[in-house]
C-alpha cells in the first residue's frame, strides 16, 4: 500500500505529536517518581538517625537507673533534672519514630521498641536483647525501603517498561511506513 506524500506527511505529523505527548507524560511521571524516591531516602536517613539517637538515650537512661538503684541514694537536683531531660529526649525521639512508621507495615519494629520501654527493670542482658531486637527490626525496615529507592517506585518501573514498549513499537511502525513508502 503506497501512501500519497500528503498522507505520509499527515501520518508522520500525528505520529510525532503522539510521540511528543508520550515523552512529555513519561518525563513528568519520572520526575514525580524521582522526587518520591528522594523523599523516601530522606525518610530512611531520618529514621536511621532517630533510632540511633533513641537507642543511645535508652542506654543513658538505663545507666542512670542502674547507678541510682545500686547506690540506694536519692538523686541530686542536677541528676533529677538530667534524668528529666533524658526522658523528654527519649519521648520526643520515640514520637518522631512512631510518626514515621506505619503500624501495619512496621509492627515488628514497634513491638521491639515497646519491649525496650518495658524492660527498664529487667536484667542488663534482657535489656541488651531488647535493644538488639530494635536494631534488627530497624535494619529490616531500612533494607526494604532501600530496595524501593534502588529499584524505583512502582509507577516509575511501569512507566519505564511502557515507554520502552512504546518506543520499540514506534521504531517498528516508522520502519514499516518508511519501507512501504519506498
Amino acid at each position: 500500500m503506497n501512501f500519497s506524500p500528503a498522507t505520509t506527511a499527515a501520518l508522520a505529523t500525528l505520529f510525532a505529536a503522539g510521540l511528543a505527548a508520550t515523552v512529555s507524560l513519561v518525563v513528568s511521571v519520572l520526575a514525580k517518581e524521582q522526587k518520591t524516591s528522594e523523599f523516601r531516602q530522606q525518610w530512611i536517613d531520618a529514621l536511621r538517625n532517630d533510632v540511633a539517637e533513641w537507642l543511645a538515650e535508652v542506654a543513658i537512661v538505663y545507666a542512670t537507673f542502674d547507678n541510682l538503684t545500686s547506690s540506694g541514694r536519692k538523686p541530686t537536683l542536677t541528676e533529677t533534672e538530667q534524668r528529666y531531660e533524658n526522658f523528654l529526649r527519649l519521648r520526643m525521639l520515640r514520637l518522631r519514630i512512631d510518626l514515621r512508621l506505619n503500624p501495619a507495615e512496621h509492627a515488628e519494629m514497634i513491638q521491639a521498641m515497646n519491649k525496650v520501654r518495658d524492660s527498664m527493670k529487667a536484667s542488663s542482658a534482657a535489656r541488651i536483647v531488647a535493644a538488639d531486637a530494635v536494631l534488627a527490626a530497624t535494619q529490616k525496615v531500612l533494607k526494604a525501603e532501600w530496595r524501593l529507592v534502588k529499584r524505583g517506585e512502582r509507577a516509575f518501573v511501569l512507566t519505564k517498561i511502557i515507554a520502552g514498549v512504546m518506543v520499540s513499537a514506534a521504531i517498528v511502525v516508522a520502519a514499516v511506513v518508511a519501507i512501504r513508502s519506498l
